[in-house]
Order: C-alpha cells, then sequence, then structure tokens
C-alpha cells in the first residue's frame, strides 16, 4: 500500500485506489469502495450488494456486472459491452479470475469469460 497525504488547502479526490507498478511507470487502478479499516491496517471488505460483490473496484464489479448479464463474452464482447479499453479490461479480467468471480474456458481456440456463478460455468 502506498499512501499519499497532499497538502495545503485545495480539495482533493479521497478514493482509494489500487495501482500497479508497471514497465512504464505507476498505473492508477480502480476505486477500492468495498473495502473499510485499510489504512489502519485492518482491512475488512464490505458487502457490495444482494449478490456478495465484496472487495471489487468499480470497473471490476461492472464487467462482472456484463458478465451475469451475457452469461458468457469474449474479451472484445467485454470490452465493447463495458467500454474498457483492453489494458484496463485485461486486468479487471485478470483479477476476477484470482478471486474467482468468474472462470476462462476455451472454446474453438478463443478464450471465453464466465461469471462463476452462472449456470454456464458449471457445466
Amino acid at each position: 500500500m502506498v499512501t499519499v497525504i497532499k497538502t495545503r488547502s485545495r480539495k482533493h479526490p479521497t478514493d482509494i485506489r489500487t495501482y500497479e507498478v508497471t514497465e512504464r511507470g505507476i498505473v492508477v487502478g480502480g476505486r477500492l469502495a468495498d473495502y473499510q479499516g485499510i489504512i489502519s491496517g485492518v482491512p475488512q471488505r464490505r458487502l457490495r450488494d444482494s449478490r456478495g460483490q465484496a472487495g471489487l473496484t468499480d470497473r471490476e464489479a461492472a464487467v462482472l456486472d456484463a458478465l451475469l448479464t451475457m452469461g458468457q463474452a469474449s474479451e472484445q464482447e467485454l470490452a465493447q459491452r463495458t467500454g474498457f479499453q483492453p489494458g484496463v479490461l485485461t486486468g479487471a479480467l485478470r483479477r476476477l479470475l484470482d478471486l474467482e468471480y468468474a472462470m476462462q474456458v476455451t472454446e474453438e481456440g478463443r478464450a471465453i469469460y464466465r461469471s462463476a456463478s452462472s449456470p454456464e460455468s458449471r457445466t
């Protein structure tokens, strides 16, 4: 975690966001709205909604919502649905896979993503 405290009297965002250190430098990611106690060192997830999408950034939740609505989709179809650029979408999908909110299968040589809770993902 990196904490940056802005000084002076100007307004500034108070969001807590993910970040990634890449070859090109630091990339600031999505907002972590579903946690409390991050700065205190004792983070806890809060439930996002009735589906229990805890711990997701707004972008990750939007991708998961698209998967839940569509049932399954390729990365290109998700990009069209969400309007996210490829790098943003790839990062969100990677994290959804890591957190087991989504799964990836290969059909006819292409990657297809499904919500881990969708009926198609259980077959």
